[in-house]
């Protein structure tokens, strides 16, 4: 069984009821819900605690899972509230969870199915698969530390190694993550003990977050004429 999660609250600080703000006239959720109503997922749910985002998804033709209030708050981990929804929509443990967050809204459904058949070729139900990007930096990097002191990304001394030793750092970008019913209701974790790459083009690496993050969405589509069902 192949399941399609959606999470949509209504909370957002950067753009109010994001997930229903425009975008080339149309309702953000609507980009994630098109391309995944065309892909082969045997169900698909809207995971929302606001009725506005509600009746958005039922028009579109997605079933809904209202989310608890105490899950909905910003500093909830994933693996929270997909729990919930599992368990509440009885979902079985073998099955596959597709994660498709609206924020990242130029998903080809064509890519949403080539995951999902990385993972049923996989028979380790500790298998998961995160979609990434190359950062321009590697692990020479370093980070800041609680009081302001540098710590190095590695620990293995590759921040002193030459340049052409020290391993390419990728950043999740929310495009499509999947891993097993299992290691969530289990072990409550997004990852499986395995995680594969799925790189995302460059061009579709948009986290809609801001007024400025939905304007440069809005270049993009104008760019290359694409609409919902149509990302090409």
């Amino acid at each position: 069984m192949t399941v399609g999660l959606i999470p949509a609250r209504g909370g957002s600080k950067g753009v109010p009821l994001k997930n229903l703000a425009l975008l080339r006239g149309y309702p953000l959720i609507e980009w994630t819900l098109t391309s995944a109503l065309k892909a082969g997922l045997d169900r698909l749910i809207v995971i929302t605690d606001h009725p506005e985002i509600e009746r958005a998804a039922w028009d579109i033709g997605a079933s809904v899972h209202e989310e608890p209030a105490h899950l909905a708050a910003d500093d909830v981990p994933d693996s929270s509230y997909v729990a919930e929804c599992l368990q509440a929509e009885r979902i079985p443990q073998s099955a596959i969870v597709v994660l498709l967050r609206p924020t990242s809204p130029f998903r080809r459904h064509q890519d949403i199915d080539a995951v999902v058949q990385r993972m049923l070729a996989e028979d380790d139900v500790g298998y998961s698969i995160r979609s990434v990007r190359p950062l321009s930096v590697s692990e020479k990097a370093y980070v800041r530390g609680d009081d302001g002191s540098l710590l190095p990304v590695s620990l293995d001394g590759a921040a002193n190694a030459p340049r052409q030793l020290a391993r390419k750092l990728w950043a999740p970008t929310g495009y499509i993550d999947s891993v097993r019913a299992f290691m969530v209701a289990w072990h409550g974790m997004m990852d499986g003990y395995r995680i594969g790459a799925f790189e995302t083009p460059v061009e579709r690496c948009v986290d809609l977050d801001t007024p400025e993050d939905f304007a440069l969405a809005e270049r993009i589509v104008a760019e290359h004429g694409w609409i919902p069902g149509r990302v090409e």
